[in-house]
Formats: C-alpha cells, sequence, structure tokens
C-alpha cells in the first residue's frame, strides 16, 4: 500500500523539492502542537498560575524539606497557592527578596501582625483596600460550632477565645499554602464539598457518631495530630465529664437535614451545608421554647401559669416533662413526663394537682392520650387538644359544637373515621345531650364528668355471624373463591362495624385473619352481609374457612387505636373448603391406516377415554409423568407410550396410530352328535 502511494505521488508530480519543503514545515507544526499539548497534561493546573506565583513555587517545591528533594540545588518547603486561586503576591506582594504578610486593615506588614484565618473568612479583607480577597468564603463573625457560641472550651480543650483561629486549625489545619484548605477533614472525608446541600448525607455523624462508617478514621487523625477528638453524641450522660446540656441522641436520626431541625435554627432556607457547619445553633434540651416557638398561652391554657406567671416559660414545660427526652415520636413516657391523670385524677401522683379532678378516667379502652392527642398534635390551641379542634367537636350539629361529644364520635363517625375511630352508637341515640349525661352508661353533672366515668352496658352482648357461603366448596388450586357471611349486632345501640376470616389446616393457621367488606359498601347498619374473594394459590388439601362478625370493636386495621366494647367479637362460624391439584388434560387422535378409529379406548392410570366417531379423545389427570395405552381389541393391536409429561393448567397431545391384525378364512363343516 505505501508503494501504491508513492506512485501515485510520482504519477501526479508531487516529488519535488517544493513538495518536500512543505511537508516539512507540517511535520514541524505537528511536533510542536504535540509536545505542547503534552506539557498542558503534565503541567496541570501551574499554566493558570500568575507568573510570579509560578516564580515561587519553582523553588518552594521541596515536599521533603529541609531536604532538597527536587533536585534543583535549592531547599525551599512545598508551597502552593491557596485554594488554588489565591496567588502568592495577593498575600505576600511581588519582591521574593522582601516578604510582607497581608494584613486584617488590607495593608501589607509584619508577619507578627498578619491576617490570619478569622480575618479573611469572618470579618473580611476591606475590598476598598485590598481587592485580592473579595472571593474568600465567609462565615458568621462569631463561629458557631460548639455548645458554646464562640468557645471551644465546654467539652474540652478544643480552642479558646484567646486565639480564633485556632477554632480553624482544629478541623481544618494549617491549609495557607495548600490548594485544598479544606485540610484535615479529606482525610476521612476526601469527597466532601464546602459548598454542597445539607441533605441525607452523614457528614455531622463523620465527626460526633461512633457508628458512622469514617468514624475510627476521623478519629485516628486527630489523635495522630495529638488533638482531642470531637464530642460523641450517644456516650452516655456526659463528655469527658461534662455532664451539663450534654444530650444523648441514642434514638435520634444522623444525617445533616436531621440535624438541622435542632441546631440549624439560624440558617435561611437555602443555606449551604458549609454555612451550617460554621454556624451551628445550640440546642439545649432544657431550653423549650427556644425550638418551640409556635407554642403560646393558649395552646397550654391554664397550664401557662404553673411557674406562676401567664407568659409561656421553660419552666410551664418543665412542670410535665421533668426529665429530658430525645425529640421524636415515642420518647415522652412516664419516666420522663406526667400525664393528665397523674394530676386530673383523684389516684393521680403528678405533684401538682389540679382543681378539675375525675375520679377516675374510664371510657372503655381509651387513655386520655387516646382522645386528647388523637390525632397526635400536642398543644393544638386548647389544652384539651383533639377533642376540642373545630374539625370534629362539629361533626354532629345540631349538637354540643365546643367539645367533641358523644354524638361527634359515636353517631356523626365510627371505626373507619379518623382520628378517634369510635364505635358506631346506633339509632339509640336520640338526645345528644341529656340522655346521654344521665342514661344507661351512669349519672353525672356534665358532659366531661360523664365521658370520663362509663359505665358499660354491652358485656353480656356479642354480635353473630351466619355459616359462611362458599361460590365453590371444591376448586381447583389458583382459582379464586367468593365467602360471604351475614353479621348481625344483636344490640340496640350497636352498628355492625366489620367482619373477618382465616384459613385453618385442622389446628393450624395458614392464612391470618383478613378483613372482609360490606357487600353494600360499608358497615353502618345492625346487619351487614361481609364478603371477600379468597386466593387458593396454597397446597391442595382440605381446609376449613373460618369468619367472625364485629359490632362496635376494633379496627381491623392494627395500626389505628381502637376502642372495642365489651363482647364485640362474635363466635367464629364455618363451612369446609377442598382445594385440588390444578386440572391438566391429556388430547390426541387414534387412527388407522390414515382414518380416524371411533370406539378405542385410551387407558393411563386414574383416568380413561373412549374416542368418538372422529378419533378423539380427552383424559382429565393430575400433574404428572404417564404412561398411555390405546386399544381396540380384538381388531387392532395396542399402542402404548411411555413418560408422557403432563404440567399445571396445561394440555398435552398425544396421537396413537393402531394397526389392524391380520386376517384370514376358516372353512369346516358343523354337524350334530348323531351325525
Amino acid at each position: 500500500m505505501w508503494k501504491k502511494g508513492i506512485f501515485f505521488l510520482q504519477k501526479k508530480g508531487f516529488r519535488s523539492k517544493r513538495s518536500s519543503y512543505f511537508t516539512s514545515i507540517i511535520l514541524t507544526i505537528v511536533i510542536f502542537v504535540s509536545i505542547a499539548a503534552m506539557l498542558t497534561i503534565f503541567m496541570g493546573q501551574t499554566q493558570v498560575y500568575s507568573p510570579v506565583t509560578n516564580k515561587c513555587i519553582s523553588c518552594h517545591n521541596d515536599t521533603g524539606y529541609p531536604n532538597d528533594t527536587d533536585g534543583d540545588g535549592v531547599a525551599a518547603p512545598y508551597k502552593r497557592p491557596h485554594n488554588n486561586n489565591v496567588m502568592c503576591e495577593s498575600c505576600h506582594e511581588t519582591n521574593p527578596h522582601t516578604i510582607v504578610f497581608i494584613q486584617p486593615s488590607g495593608m501589607y506588614g509584619s508577619k507578627a501582625t498578619a491576617a490570619s484565618c478569622p480575618d479573611c473568612h469572618q470579618a473580611g479583607i476591606p475590598p476598598g483596600t485590598n481587592s485580592n480577597f473579595t472571593n474568600a468564603f465567609m462565615i458568621n463573625i462569631n463561629l458557631r460550632h460548639s455548645s458554646d457560641l464562640s468557645n471551644g472550651s465546654v467539652w474540652g480543650s478544643y480552642w479558646t477565645n484567646s486565639m480564633p483561629k485556632t477554632a480553624c486549625l482544629y478541623c481544618h489545619d494549617k491549609t495557607y499554602h495548600n490548594i485544598s484548605p479544606l485540610g484535615r477533614i479529606l482525610l476521612w472525608s476526601p469527597d466532601f464539598k464546602i459548598n454542597g446541600s445539607i441533605g441525607s448525607n452523614f457528614t455531622c455523624a463523620g465527626c460526633h457518631y461512633k457508628e458512622s462508617p469514617n468514624y475510627t478514621l476521623m478519629n485516628s487523625s486527630f489523635i495522630a495530630a495529638g488533638l482531642q477528638i470531637p464530642p460523641e453524641i450517644t456516650n452516655g450522660t456526659n463528655w469527658n465529664g461534662t455532664f451539663a446540656n450534654y444530650f444523648n441522641h441514642t434514638i435520634m436520626g444522623y444525617t445533616d437535614n436531621f440535624c438541622k431541625e435542632c441546631h440549624g435554627r439560624s440558617l435561611d432556607a437555602n443555606a449551604t451545608l458549609g454555612e451550617f457547619i460554621h454556624n451551628v445553633t445550640i440546642a439545649d434540651v432544657n431550653a423549650c421554647m427556644s425550638c418551640h416557638t409556635d407554642v403560646n398561652s393558649s395552646d397550654l391554657g391554664r397550664h401557662s401559669t404553673l411557674s406562676g406567671t401567664s407568659a409561656v416559660e421553660n419552666s410551664d414545660c418543665k412542670t410535665c416533662h421533668y426529665q429530658t427526652f430525645p425529640m421524636v415520636k415515642g420518647a415522652v413516657n412516664n419516666s420522663n413526663t406526667y400525664f393528665c391523670a397523674d394530676c386530673h385524677t383523684s389516684g393521680g401522683t403528678g405533684p401538682n394537682k389540679s382543681s378539675i379532678i375525675f375520679s377516675d378516667k374510664k371510657h372503655g379502652t381509651a387513655g386520655c392520650m387516646d382522645c386528647h392527642v388523637a390525632d397526635g398534635k400536642y398543644h393544638q390551641g386548647n389544652p384539651r387538644g383533639s377533642v376540642a379542634n373545630i374539625t370534629y367537636v362539629n361533626r354532629y350539629v345540631p349538637g354540643n359544637t365546643t367539645v367533641t361529644d358523644c354524638a361527634d364520635c359515636h353517631y356523626a363517625s365510627n371505626l373507619d373515621d379518623v382520628p378517634f375511630n369510635a364505635p358506631g352508637g346506633g339509632t339509640h341515640i336520640t338526645d345528644f345531650g341529656g340522655a346521654c349525661i344521665g342514661g344507661c352508661h351512669g349519672s353525672a353533672s356534665t358532659m366531661p364528668q360523664k365521658v370520663h366515668n362509663l359505665i358499660s352496658q354491652t358485656a353480656n352482648i356479642k354480635p353473630s355471624i351466619s355459616v359462611p357461603i362458599l361460590s365453590s366448596s371444591s376448586i381447583p388450586q389458583g382459582t379464586p373463591v367468593i365467602v360471604n357471611a351475614t353479621v348481625t349486632s344483636n344490640s340496640y345501640w350497636s352498628f355492625v362495624d366489620g367482619a373477618q376470616y382465616r384459613i385453618m389446616s385442622g389446628a393450624t393457621e395458614i392464612v391470618l385473619w383478613t378483613p372482609m367488606s360490606a357487600a353494600g359498601g360499608d358497615f353502618n347498619g345492625s346487619t351487614a352481609v361481609a364478603i371477600a374473594t379468597i386466593m387458593t394459590n396454597i397446597t391442595p388439601g382440605n381446609y376449613i374457612i373460618q369468619v367472625r362478625g364485629m359490632a362496635g370493636g376494633p379496627a381491623q386495621n392494627t395500626s389505628i387505636r381502637y376502642y372495642p366494647m365489651n363482647g364485640d367479637v362474635s363466635a367464629i362460624n364455618s363451612t369446609n373448603l377442598t382445594i385440588l391439584a390444578p386440572l391438566s388434560y391429556i388430547n390426541g387422535t387414534v387412527t388407522s391406516g390414515d382414518q380416524p378409529l371411533g370406539g378405542a379406548l385410551v387407558l393411563v392410570t386414574g383416568g380413561s377415554s373412549t374416542t368418538f366417531t372422529n378419533g378423539f379423545y380427552s383424559i382429565m389427570v393430575a400433574e404428572g409423568t404417564y404412561n398411555v395405552t390405546a386399544s381396540k381389541r380384538p381388531e387392532y393391536y395396542d399402542n402404548t407410550t411411555t413418560g408422557t409429561p403432563v404440567t399445571p393448567n396445561n394440555t398435552t397431545i398425544q396421537d396413537f396410530i393402531l394397526t389392524q391384525k391380520p386376517t384370514g378364512n376358516i372353512t369346516g363343516t358343523v354337524t350334530n352328535a348323531t351325525g
């Protein structure tokens, strides 16, 4: 190919001296460009440095200083522009023989008075005097990364106010002459981005939570530098012997977003992670109102006067919440909080007994929280909580629209209606005031007294359920079956609230109790038909379908609070269901001499079929492998196939050809015995 190319050039007249001259020029340009490209690659980012900076780093290039590790005859510490964009002359001017240092004022002077991290990144170098530092990352004037606004000595000897830059050096180390100012942080978090968003990552946990993947590496980094490790947030009750204000975060979340909830209250909505880390707000567990600023005297009612004034104060909160607890759902319990009954019942043990006393808290199985905090919201405009919420008190109108009464929970709504999920009261509620107060459930002078001291009227009355009816009592595996049963409340004051079914095999529960639906769309009367579709994807066999009904009973969703009445669940009724192995078929045609053969017998284990006049046969069989025999005696020889596979719910085709036996003539004479 090369020779052909030369011949082509010769033929066209390009092998002249002039041609060689231009070729040389082109090759020279290509080589020059290639060298320039390689230099760019090997020099990396140094090409963007200023000429003064390039001169500085030509000497300051010894990573093993005081040894001359780069072999240029000069030993000088390895230094690079701060953050890779602050040129040497910005801090030291341009004369390499007279080194000066940037001052907090923006002027240049001696090293003793030189600007430090806070001067550039907190106060800021005055741009009117020196414009080289206008792009510096800025943080709060008072660094906040401690339980004390500007002092790192609360939990140990971390940093002090006497030298503000010690706080910077603790986390970042000396990075004045480093292309990455993050410094020490990159040892355990090499991908850290100072201006990243505050999200579901674990930046805070990386230093303060011992289960963090980077915690061991972070520890060793500080220990190697002779520094104390950062305070750990699940360390029991103290850190370095300091108990005051120490909060154990053991059952808290550990993402940056979670930390921000308590420690980021000084940030704006678009704050970055870098801003958060340098502006961590105190989260004093004893300073309730510093976080719960939306709670006011209306929310607490008379509870706001517990400390002696009408204003809502931390001491009001501490009257009930006498011990600290994590700010997560479920953390409030009897070990840290006095509840309603502790102060509002005669048998309560709270230290501040109220003048509003109930003899007991009797409202079915409901506790105080089930009614007063039914929707999960504490201190919502009234100390009575959910029962005074205007959304619920107006469920039944006319009626009492000041407080949630009997009709609001038990008539206008029932088990299906949040947040109280109360049992239906039935049609006997005709007078929603006086009759409830002084009627069947005990006498009381006021509605509040009544609802806190109810007498049960359903102790011996249970609903009933009919024998379940199945759409089929025997079905192939995988075929749905419909079950229905009628539930009757048997009580004048109860509604049917639901029904369930389950599948049993002897004493073994195969399918757990499962809710059934109301055939009419809702359980809202004294009688209701419950219906469900049962899937039968279980092992073939004989099973028992059990059902039970509920009237004024528990919610079928166990994650929702419920208020069961005594005797609310019916006795169990049942019926039998047989689930058959899935059905399959062996089909085919029997022929002889290209003609269909009717009347032939096709036989397998457990089944047989006689062919129609067109020779077709069909045998229903279970899954398995079969020997199949076709015969028509005595005219034809039998034909048997072995190992015919049959899979569930499928048809296997197996045709047969029968060979006719040879025929002949028999001749003779028939005579009688006397012959």
